[in-house]
């Protein structure tokens, strides 16, 4: 992102980029172990995925915006709690993406098993939509890893005397201003996301299913 494009959300915390990539880490290590440990996988991805085909199927018969409307209010919520939870250490964004990308993995091994090959699924039925999707849900991850760093932060610090602590704010921040500065990024920051999640519900309920039927054909597992 330009420093332009920084300035319009507020001051920028320092390790935001570090938390970007660990919520990226988080969501690699999650796929990696859906897609060679598919056996331990599916205990937690079967749950997940019936959810999402009931979801998938109580859409049948609807309206291209309907499924829109469902995937972008389900994915704004998601990012929402994501952030706000993230506040409790960070542990939920850490869960979330793991899980997230376990389910993937776990996606990719079984359609891999009917013959699919994975990069061609990736260019079809993610890339697409996940350019955006997954932008706005890593950088929420990242936010709400930054709650949690701040919470744990502040903890460790409440019963210090001096009036500056090390956060990814900054390096030297006097304690009242972190708080302040943390939560005016969230709130500044939560409209991007929204929009990306916007285009991106856009292009999966209407571009994705015309690309997977031109570049892949019928799936055996629905997923958004």
């Amino acid at each position: 992102m330009r420093e332009k494009g920084l300035a319009a959300i507020g001051q920028r915390p320092q390790g935001i980029r570090t938390l970007f990539l660990a919520s990226l880490l988080f969501l690699l290590l999650g796929a990696l172990f859906g897609f060679y440990q598919p056996s331990l996988a599916s205990h937690l991805a079967q749950p997940v995925l019936h959810q999402m085909k009931q979801s998938v199927q109580s859409l049948e018969g609807h309206s291209w915006f309907r499924f829109f409307l469902y995937i972008f209010l389900h994915n704004t919520f998601s990012i929402a709690m994501t952030m706000l939870l993230g506040v409790v250490f960070g542990l939920f964004p850490a869960w979330n993406m793991w899980l997230n990308g376990m389910v993937i993995g776990y996606l990719l091994h079984a359609d891999a098993q009917l013959g699919i090959p994975a990069g061609k699924l990736i260019l079809y039925g993610l890339a697409p939509h996940g350019i955006f999707e997954l932008t706005a849900v890593f950088w929420a991850s990242a936010v709400g890893l930054l709650n949690g760093w701040t919470l744990l932060t502040s903890l460790l610090n409440a019963f210090r005397n001096d009036s500056v602590v090390n956060h990814p704010v900054s390096p030297e921040i006097r304690k009242e201003s972190v708080w302040r500065i943390v939560i005016r990024y969230n709130l500044r920051a939560f409209p991007f996301m929204v929009g990306l999640l916007l285009i991106a519900a856009v292009i999966e309920s209407t571009v994705t299913p015309h690309l997977i039927q031109v570049g892949i054909g019928s799936l055996h597992v629905s997923h958004g």
